[in-house]
């Protein structure tokens, strides 16, 4: 097991993984999202949503994504979030990469970002119960 651990590891760092980092907002910003160990990260997509489920569906409501400029794979969130609690969804795609998605799921609460609740979901897409326990 330690191997294969190893060894998807190593061949992420080759191929120069794709990864999404996601760091506080200041001012009207509510986060940045760095786009990190991509080959091209300049022309990698990142789109960002608050996600609440009804009635066992989920409902996406955008957030502005906006490049920060200078900085290429460095993206500025932005937008507001409602009172309750609700799961702030962040995707990153990258043509280089084709569906590969990662995605950082972040509960918001009381109209900000709760960061210690930040989970990565790399291979796997986040499931229902992964949008519900963050708004719980």
């Amino acid at each position: 097991m330690r191997y294969l651990l190893i060894l998807a590891l190593s061949l992420t760092a080759f191929a120069g993984g794709l990864y999404l980092e996601v760091t506080p907002g200041t001012g009207s910003t509510l986060a940045t999202a760095r786009v990190t160990a991509c080959h091209e990260p300049a022309k990698s997509t990142v789109s960002a949503s608050v996600v609440t489920v009804v009635d066992g569906q989920l409902r996406r409501q955008p957030l502005q994504v906006a490049a920060v400029p200078g900085q290429d794979g460095v993206f500025a969130i932005s937008g507001s979030l409602p009172d309750g609690n609700v799961t702030i969804e962040l995707t990153v795609t990258n043509p280089e990469y084709g569906s590969y998605q990662p995605r950082v799921l972040i509960r918001a609460e009381g109209r900000k970002m709760q960061m210690a609740t930040m989970k990565h979901y790399f291979g796997v897409p986040p499931k229902l119960k992964d949008y519900r326990h963050l708004a719980e």
